[in-house]
Formats: structure tokens, C-alpha cells, sequence
């Protein structure tokens, strides 16, 4: 499987304090397809302050492919607070990961991977503004 270069695209992301029971912020990322634009990736924080600062990272497609999988980070202050790797032969996944909210500036980061049925394989790599997040 040849790999295309890798693809930088500033995310697009809005940090709001959540209010308990409240619905979370969703700012979707900047979005550039994967595999000619079959797949699309998202990268977006799903909720800041209150109890935790929580990320998720997707990315579906629309015609078959063998593999996906998604690798995403979250860092406060510079530093990794927590990632996590999900795969998945289906057509889509959707990777999460969090922290309990702690003040400083949180970042987020994820590399998307797809590998279609003809063996070609493409991968990009998201990573969003910092945002200071007072809990």
C-alpha cells in the first residue's frame, strides 16, 4: 500500500463551558477527504469546563474500504493528559477520549488512517487551535 504524503489541516474548534445536562460544544474541524475524498474526517471537542474537557475524532466513508483507524491526543499545557487508538473495518469510526477538567490550555490532535479495497492507502493528520479552558 502506497502512503500519500501526510495532510495538515488546522481544525476548527470552540471550547464553551458546559453547564451539567447541557448539551456539549461541537465545532466540526476543518474537513479534507481521505482517499480522493471518500473518506472525511472530523476533529472536535465535545465539551470543556465543568467536570471534564472531552475530544472525539471520526471519520466516515462512503464506498468500501479495508481498514480505518484513528489515533487521537489530547494535551493540557503542552503535555499528553490522554489518547486513545480505535479501528474498525466498517465504513466509519468515531474515537473518544478525556479528561477530568483540570485549568490550562488544551490542544487536540489525531491522525486518520483509510485503506481502501484496491490496496491504496491515505492517511491525514488534524490538530486544533489551543484553547484555554478555566475550570
Amino acid at each position: 500500500m502506497k502512503l500519500k504524503g501526510t495532510l495538515f489541516a488546522a481544525g476548527v474548534a470552540m471550547l464553551l463551558c458546559a453547564v451539567p445536562g447541557a448539551p456539549a460544544a461541537q465545532a466540526a474541524a476543518a474537513s479534507a477527504g481521505l482517499l480522493g475524498g471518500t473518506c472525511s474526517p472530523s476533529l472536535y471537542f465535545t465539551q470543556a469546563g465543568g467536570a471534564a474537557v472531552a475530544v472525539n475524532a471520526s471519520v466516515s466513508c462512503s464506498s468500501s474500504i479495508d481498514y480505518l483507524q484513528v489515533d487521537v491526543q489530547l494535551r493540557r499545557n503542552g503535555s499528553a493528559v490522554a489518547s486513545n487508538v480505535c479501528g474498525t473495518t466498517s465504513w466509519s469510526v468515531s474515537c473518544d477520549t478525556g479528561v477530568a477538567c483540570q485549568s490550562g490550555s488544551y490542544q487536540a490532535s489525531a491522525q486518520f488512517q483509510a485503506y481502501s479495497t484496491s490496496g491504496y492507502g491515505d492517511y491525514a493528520t488534524y490538530t486544533t487551535p489551543a484553547y484555554t479552558v478555566t475550570c
